[in-house]
């Protein structure tokens, strides 16, 4: 990269979009699954917890 101008207080979308790709070019294949691997577990848990907050909110609207 090294493109970043120190007088610079933001980047465009385009410059961020390009530093995005860059950075998944530049890794390699182990570390880019353990990246979807964890990101893969941690919205499976964000949905649990989601559908376990419906559940529970269903259950007490039925009892009352």
């Amino acid at each position: 990269m090294g493109k970043a101008d120190p007088n610079r207080s933001s980047v465009t979308d385009e410059e961020l979009a390009e530093a995005i790709r860059d950075s998944f070019t530049q890794m390699n294949e182990i570390a880019y699954r353990e990246m979807v691997k964890l990101a893969t577990e941690a919205a499976l848990e964000t949905y649990d917890r989601v559908v376990s907050s419906i559940v529970k909110r269903s259950r007490v609207r039925l009892r009352n």
